[in-house]
């Protein structure tokens, strides 16, 4: 058992390799884990190697900062990379390993709008299922899922065929981003492209990767079809590149293009709150002003009522 100065004396690195990324790669995803780790190596460590918890100042984490805008990161990685370090101060707190505050409190971090913002038109939609749908069978169904019926990625490779009802048209979500369990709901054209797969167990993915496993992530066809089609070409700002999330999007777009309110377009999309469903109210300019017209025909050019003249009767 290590003495109360030998843990509040450890270097960050070695409490990061014998404690953090053991707790880290047990409990958290493959992906994400890996993510820490190259995060820290690449970007705390170099800052901080060899210096205990509580000589980490709030200067050092602006030079983390600093170096990373300087190397042209993102907002969102550098973002990401503090939330790695603040996790470090939380699980040492919490296990006795360090007792003082996190100067990531004292950090200024800039306020940045990190959501991804491009949809495609119906034409380059149709276009890019076309390409996919010759050069590999099951992204194109899974492109087809989420464009129909809205569906992240993650929901997308955790359905079995026990989630799937052809009948009524249902995908049944389970565990989904938001802890929550909700139904997608398929269109006609999606229906037909599915009922067309031979259904295996009810507990059986429905998309497998090469070694029947779950998909991690998605085929690296994506993106030779996507730059084929030049569908990124000129494209710099991150935000506005095309990747698979951008067919929910798509999705949720032409959901309000066609007049469906905010409110139902949330639930379709399984958003918590109506804050993300908001980023989707300039697709349906017509129906907003509509709602103006609606108002300005109901109070402002209500016919105002006639003057009544009291009749008098005639004196003879």
């Amino acid at each position: 058992m290590l003495n109360s100065y030998k843990k509040e004396n450890m270097p960050i690195d070695v409490i990061f390799e014998k404690f953090y990324l053991t707790h880290s790669k047990e409990h958290k995803k493959p992906i994400s884990a890996a993510t820490e780790e190259h995060l820290f190596r690449n970007w705390i460590l170099p800052i901080l190697a060899g210096r205990p918890l509580k000589n980490v100042s709030a200067f050092d984490c602006d030079k983390i900062q600093k170096r990373m805008r300087t190397a042209g990161k993102s907002e969102r990685t550098i973002e990401y990379t503090l939330a790695v370090l603040r996790q470090i101060f939380t699980f040492c707190r919490r296990n006795k390993l360090f007792s003082g505050e996190s100067p990531l409190g004292e950090v200024t971090r800039r306020k940045f709008d990190n959501r991804k913002q491009r949809f495609l038109s119906h034409d380059e939609a149709s276009l890019l299922l076309n390409h996919l749908k010759t050069k590999n069978r099951q992204l194109y169904l899974m492109a087809m899922v989420s464009l129909h019926a809205g569906l992240r990625a993650g929901e997308i490779f955790s359905l079995t065929w026990g989630d799937l009802d052809i009948e009524n048209g249902l995908l049944l979500l389970r565990d989904t981003k938001n802890k929550e369990t909700r139904y997608g709901f398929m269109t006609q054209t999606l229906k037909g492209e599915l009922s067309e797969l031979v259904p295996g167990k009810p507990s059986e993915l429905i998309f497998k990767d090469r070694f029947g496993k779950k998909i991690k992530s998605i085929s690296a066809t994506w993106d030779r079809v996507v730059d084929k089609l030049g569908l990124n070409e000129g494209i710099a700002d991150r935000r506005l590149k095309f990747t698979f999330h951008g067919l929910r999007h798509t999705f949720a777009s032409n959901l309000v293009a066609s007049g469906i309110d905010l409110f139902r377009v949330q639930q379709l999309l399984g958003h918590k709150t109506p804050k993300m469903t908001l980023r989707y109210a300039h697709m349906s300019p017509e129906g907003l002003r509509d709602a103006v017209n609606q108002m300005e025909a109901s109070i402002f050019n209500e016919p105002k009522a006639a003057k009544v003249i009291p009749l008098t009767r005639k004196v003879a």
